[in-house]
This record gives structure tokens, sequence and C-alpha cells, in this order.
């Protein structure tokens, strides 16, 4: 079986096409937070779950393009996803030592924080339709 995933894997990078089928997945809405109204959409947030095999792909793909962004000294230094080593808690660390470090030299210290948990519900979804849509014409798809 392996040997068949690596050739389809292989196939799919050397033509940039990928298998139209796998683009299709299940979507669950879940509600986003206990307590909400369940009768209202707007309250829910889909889960797409997809097939094993688009899953394996894109972590192959992750693996063939990461060292070349991350050697590229292009990759905003604050940039945390898909880098080895960084992740949300790792910047929480770093903010507080900044905060302690602050108070300790007597610096006045203000922190921030915004809640961006509905998020995407605040964007104009005909315009992110739009450049998903302009994108498109990029990719090849093989049915």
């Amino acid at each position: 079986m392996a040997s068949a995933l690596a050739r389809l894997a292989n196939l799919s990078f050397s033509t940039g096409v990928f298998p139209s089928r796998y683009k299709l997945g299940h979507v669950t809405p879940l509600l986003k937070k206990p307590g909400l109204c369940s009768t209202d959409p707007a309250n829910y947030r889909p889960v797409t779950n997809l097939a094993t095999f688009p899953k394996i792909l894109e972590k192959l793909a992750l693996n063939r393009v990461r060292p070349h962004v991350l050697s590229s000294g292009r990759l905003n230094m604050y940039q945390l996803a898909y880098r080895p080593g960084h992740s949300t808690e790792t910047e929480l660390l770093k903010m507080v030592g900044d905060i302690q470090r602050a108070a300790g030299d007597g610096k006045c210290t203000v922190l921030l924080a915004l809640d961006i948990s509905a998020a995407f519900d605040a964007v104009d979804h005909s315009v992110l339709g739009a450049g998903v849509l302009c994108h498109r014409r990029y990719c090849r798809s093989m049915d």
C-alpha cells in the first residue's frame, strides 16, 4: 500500500494535479460554544473531515516546501504556523518573559488582547469567495 501511495503522491507532485475526488470532504456543523441557541445557524462552525490520502499528501507537500521557505530568509520572525519549535505556547512564554523583563526594568507595560474567535464570521464571504475563484484558475484538476 505504501508504494501505491508513494506513486500517487509523486504523480501528483510531478504533474501539479490533485485528484478531484480527494477534494471532497464530509462537513459537520458544530456549535461554536456550549449554551448558544442551537436553532440559529450563525452559532455553528463547519468542520470538514477529509479522506486519509489528502492528509498524507498535504504532509508530504509540507515536508518538501518547508525547508525552502525556512531557508529563504523571507519568513517573518513572528510567523508561528508551519515552523518547527514555534507555537502559540512558545509565543505566550515569550510575551510573559517580555512583560516580566519590562516590569523588572521599571517600564510601563500595556497588553492589548483581541478576541478573534468569531473572526471568520466577520469576513465578507463574497470577497473571500472571489479570491478563492481567482486563485483556482492557477490549479489544474484531474477527474
